[in-house]
């Protein structure tokens, strides 16, 4: 057998916990990750064990040396999952680079959040190995799994426009591509501020540059000499680490709405979403639109009209 460095277990509870007993005296006690049951480290090998609220498998990653060997032991317990060999990602650019990227533009009940990130040719190798890519690749679970360790190694500024904060800036004039603009060009001056440092500018392209730069005309702070380019997050390596750290904190914010609501709030703009929202509109009225949802979205007008 190959020797791996990752290997998962998929497994029910049952085996699970005979995982967790055996490594009883290796847990970690200060693991803070959503999803995360428990994490224990045995020399150079990190075992992790994950659950999703939605599933009754449990999944328990084997990263270190000796990640085969040890996986292996339990494969009576479950299914074992080595790793596909991938082919790189030939980016145009692995040098200094500043990125942003969005998420949230077509969720009816949820903010929009647009992330900048500076990242440092030396980083490079640590963002590829640490499994970075298009978050619209990388499952929520993977997201919450591969982001936090990098937040403390990356100058970054977040922008999050709440419903209630989007809902002003519709109503002063703001269409969606003049939201996303003051958005991105906030988060970029920031960085720029924070990074002290002349590099390319990437954005995942949205609109038009003529029209991105006409959009922030009485912006305070113009940030210039963008290089727009579609699907961005495949093209420059800061770009997809910009939309992995936007997709955190997006699944981060939702998870508390949901909290506060006492249910799992569904994302896109369905009538399932439209559904959900209603049954909350009958029980808090115009609260809840007002406080959740974005009302430039039909799914509002449909609403309204229901009652």
């Amino acid at each position: 057998m190959e020797k791996y460095s990752v290997v998962t277990l998929e497994t029910s509870k049952e085996g699970m916990e005979v995982v967790q007993k055996n490594y009883a005296s290796f847990l970690l006690s200060d693991i803070k990750l959503d999803y995360v049951l428990f994490q224990a480290k045995k020399d150079n090998l990190v075992i992790t064990c994950y659950q999703s609220k939605k599933s009754s498998v449990y999944k328990i990653v084997f990263q270190g040396p000796n990640a085969t060997n040890e996986a292996e032991l339990y494969q009576a317990y479950g299914t074992l999952h080595y790793p596909i060999e991938k082919k790189d990602i030939e980016y145009d650019d692995i040098g200094d680079q500043i990125g942003s990227d969005e998420v949230g533009v077509g969720d009816f009940i949820s903010p929009m959040i647009v992330c900048a990130v500076y990242m440092k040719k030396e980083d490079y190798d640590f963002v590829k190995k640490s499994g970075i890519t298009d978050s619209k690749k990388l499952t929520d679970q993977k997201i919450m799994e591969i982001v936090p360790p990098l937040l403390d190694h990356f100058t970054f500024s977040l922008m999050v426009l709440t419903p209630i904060k989007y809902n002003e800036m519709v109503d002063k004039g703001f269409n969606l591509n003049k939201l996303k603009a003051w958005l991105h060009n906030h988060a970029l001056y920031n960085v720029k501020e924070k990074s002290h440092h002349i590099t390319p500018i990437y954005v995942d392209q949205f609109c038009e540059d003529y029209l991105y730069y006409r959009y922030l005309e009485d912006a305070d702070h113009i940030v210039k000499g963008i290089i727009f380019k579609t699907k961005g997050e495949t093209h420059y390596p800061s770009v997809a680490l910009a939309s992995c750290f936007a997709r955190y904190y997006f699944l981060k914010y939702m998870q508390h709405a949901s909290e506060r609501l006492g249910a799992i709030i569904p994302l896109g703009a369905s009538k399932d979403v439209t559904e959900f929202a209603y049954q909350f509109y009958l029980k808090q009225g115009d609260s809840f639109l007002d406080n959740y949802t974005k009302k430039n979205f039909k799914n509002y007008n449909e609403i309204k009209e229901r009652k």
